[in-house]
């Protein structure tokens, strides 16, 4: 009886939760529908995630799981860039069932009641009573950080998993069972796959401090050993589950990447920091204050709560654990203002992320925690005195103050594009006005690229080429390839992709830009307005395009280009260089021609395949470019027909990337770096069929990493279920949901 109670009361937690959070959702963004733009709160939202969700949701309906986007510059991965989280379960399931806009809509209640629930079940782990547990469940997965990743979607998919790996540890702590270790490992690598390394290195680093504080205070001193051991299992589970995104993100991407693993400053590293004085304000509390606009505000019982909550003797030693963290957290968070935050930055890895407030969700996971010891001691202090009833009224009545206080704070201004029919996203140019691009005429080459020139807000082109199924250069991604920073050489020095023509943006002058531009198979140039009046100081693009301007509308033009290369040609004369630099600066230089001729970074010196392709160029008369046609396209497959009267390359403009293969005739080939940055291949004379494609070896290493650790985990859970006694079965079902 006592085993169907618990089952049945995490089942009636996690549905009232559920419940509550949907509400909370259709209220908030489907009633209210706020539709404010601001570059800073809607910008990663708009620029990057709902694009990413299109473009995932289009390739799993087509039938592939998207490891490359050729859609930015001349391509750049997708699954290895470890924010997107192509590989995270939730979006796989969510985007293959449901349009982009109510995946959303599901993956963000579904994130509210996963962080609720499963704290709800860490107090319940901790012993405390049902209010107790319902109001710490409300504050947390209400809180403000939690509210932020509405509009920080990645870093929403992490956080939400910290109270459940809490959760896993504690019951490893208490348990020492292996399959704690199986639930903690799916945890940490959900919370991996969700896409933000800063949020997940503060879970494992709290986590790690929690661990120590149990296995000193929670675990039997005959049993800790057997706890090291199984988290150990558990490092080497998690390890395995998240292989298939760690390694190609790991080994290809944080060294391919503008971001990399270099350290920032201290000054760079504290920006964003909580002065002191705002964040003692933020303990008072105020019911008139949103958690958006003040993120770190207690609700106004907060203070007596937690005073309350060192009067429970039953968990005064948790509570001085999770006392001295807040007081440690808060003073992390106001950065360089205390000795905690540049002692930080001296450790390994503390000085590769920024803004010191992203630990805020940790902080207010431990307060809420606190608040409901509070909640807890309230109704013991009472029940010591004989008066059961009004305790369980007091403690409802504090539970319900918190709830109430954290739901007024939940009111949202920003526009959220799931409101796809609302007027905000009229107002969004990825709904209105790059319409009129993807419907234009199709441009003389079927697989030409098109720039897209800015107006001042980045706003006005969120990835158009991956909503769209167009070919774009440029646009915006926090961790483009440092090959297009070497190509263009931008002047900002934290580059994320942005280019304008009609201002400098780069080092390069018209004429170095306009060949590299051409060199990319830029064969159309376009801009769109924010309104009407703003296009004619667009008109100046046809000085720099050289053809005849096409209005679109009244907020669109588009101008085409003549010398821009095909998107696959071949030519005979080659001049191998010493690296990508050296081959970039040659493109620019006065006696290259790129209508017959193309640089070469050799990967094996002395290879005998370039010898006639760099005597061609000797040759008086040598022949003109010629175009391959390619014969099919998709992210990760491009075939292209080719034929050749002597030996020459063929030239794909689309990015050499670790991982990227080919195969002439069905025999693989060596793949060149062509015109610095480029695909090439060495063809002998006569009619060929070559096949590039995607296959980076660290995802099939990694899936095979998974397969082990999935066999593993599982023959780990049947041994213990095997080994297990019905005595000791029917104990590990009684506090299974405790």
């Amino acid at each position: 009886m006592k085993i169907a109670q618990r089952h049945g009361s995490a089942l009636i937690a996690v549905s009232v939760l559920g419940v509550a959070m949907t509400l909370f959702w259709v209220h908030r963004i489907h009633l209210d529908q706020p539709g404010q733009l601001n570059r800073l709160p809607n910008s990663d939202l708009l620029s990057f995630t709902w694009p990413n969700l299109v473009f995932l949701h289009n390739e799993l309906q087509s039938g592939r799981l998207p490891v490359w986007n050729p859609y930015q510059f001349a391509g750049q991965p997708i699954l290895a860039n470890h924010i997107a989280g192509i590989l995270y379960p939730p979006n796989l399931v969510a985007l293959w069932l449901f349009s982009p806009a109510r995946a959303l809509d599901v993956l963000s209640v579904f994130h509210f009641t996963a962080a609720a629930f499963f704290t709800w079940l860490l107090c319940g782990r901790l012993g405390l009573g049902g209010a107790a547990r319902i109001s710490a469940a409300v504050m947390y997965g209400l809180s403000a950080p939690m509210l932020w990743g509405i509009y920080l979607v990645a870093f929403l998919y992490t956080q939400a998993w910290l109270p459940a790996m809490l959760w896993a540890l504690h019951g490893l702590l208490t348990e020492a069972r292996p399959r704690w270790s199986v639930a903690l490992a799916a945890f940490v690598s959900l919370a991996f796959l969700g896409g933000h390394t800063q949020a997940l290195l503060y879970m494992l680093q709290f986590a790690g401090l929690y661990g120590a504080f149990g296995l000193w205070r929670v675990t039997a001193a005959d049993e800790r050993l057997k706890v090291v051991g199984l988290v150990l299992l558990a490092g080497a589970l998690s390890l395995g589950f998240a292989a298939p995104q760690l390694l190609p993100t790991a080994l290809h991407h944080a060294g391919e990447a503008v971001r990399g693993l270099d350290g920032l400053s201290l000054a760079e590293a504290s920006a964003g920091y909580v002065p002191w004085n705002r964040l003692l304000w933020s303990l008072l509390g105020s019911p008139f204050a949103a958690a958006t606009s003040a993120p770190l505000i207690w609700p106004i019982l907060g203070i007596p709560l937690v005073a309350i909550g060192l009067c429970n003797a039953r968990s005064r030693d948790q509570w001085f654990f999770f006392a001295a963290t807040a007081v440690f957290l808060a003073l992390f968070m106001i950065g360089p203002q205390s000795p905690v935050f540049p002692l930080y930055h001296r450790l390994p890895l503390g000085d590769v992320f920024r803004l010191p407030t992203r630990i805020s969700f940790v902080y207010l996971l431990v307060i809420a925690l606190l608040l409901a010891m509070g909640v807890d001691s309230c109704q013991a202090l009472l029940e010591r005195r004989g008066r059961s009833r009004l305790a369980r009224l007091l403690a409802l009545a504090a539970a319900s103050a918190v709830c109430a206080d954290v739901y007024l704070r939940t009111d949202q201004v920003y526009y959220h594009p799931s409101i796809l029919e609302s007027a905000a996203a009229e107002k969004w140019t990825g709904r209105s006005a790059f319409s009129y691009l993807s419907d234009a005429t199709p441009s003389r080459v079927k697989y030409g690229r098109t720039f897209l020139e800015n107006e001042v807000s980045f706003l006005a082109q969120p990835k158009a080429g991956m909503l769209h199924g167009i070919f774009v250069v440029p646009d915006y991604d926090p961790a483009i390839p440092d090959a297009y920073r070497a190509y263009f050489r931008p002047r900002m020095p934290l580059w994320h992709g942005m280019l304008r023509l009609l201002r400098s943006d780069t080092e390069r002058d018209d004429r170095q830009l306009k060949r590299l531009l051409d060199l990319m198979s830029v064969h159309r140039y376009t801009a769109i307005a924010q309104d009407a009046s703003g296009i004619e100081r667009f008109r100046s693009l046809r000085g720099f395009a050289g053809g005849p301007v096409q209005s679109l509308s009244k907020r669109a033009i588009v101008v085409e280009s003549d010398s821009a290369l095909p998107r696959s040609y071949t030519v005979s004369c080659v001049r191998p260089m010493p690296d990508r630099d050296a081959a970039i600066e040659l493109l620019l230089a006065d006696d290259f021609d790129p209508m017959s001729q193309a640089s070469v970074t050799n990967p094996e010196p002395g290879s005998p395949a370039l010898a006639p392709l760099v005597a061609a160029c000797t040759e008086r008369s040598r022949e003109p470019l010629r175009a391959a046609p390619i014969r099919e396209y998709t992210t990760d497959v491009v075939l292209v027909d080719a034929v050749c009267t002597a030996p020459c390359l063929l030239v794909l403009t689309d990015l050499r990337y670790p991982g990227w293969r080919v195969e002439v005739d069905g025999q693989e080939q060596l793949l060149f770096a062509a015109n610095g940055i480029f695909r090439g291949v060495v063809l002998g004379a006569g009619r060929h069929h070559v096949r590039y494609f995607f296959a980076p070896m660290s995802l099939r290493i990694g899936i095979g990493l998974l397969g082990l650790a999935s066999g593993m985990a599982l023959w780990v859970i049947y041994c213990e279920v095997r080994s297990a006694t019905p005595s000791r079965r029917l104990a590990a079902s009684r506090t299974r949901f405790d």
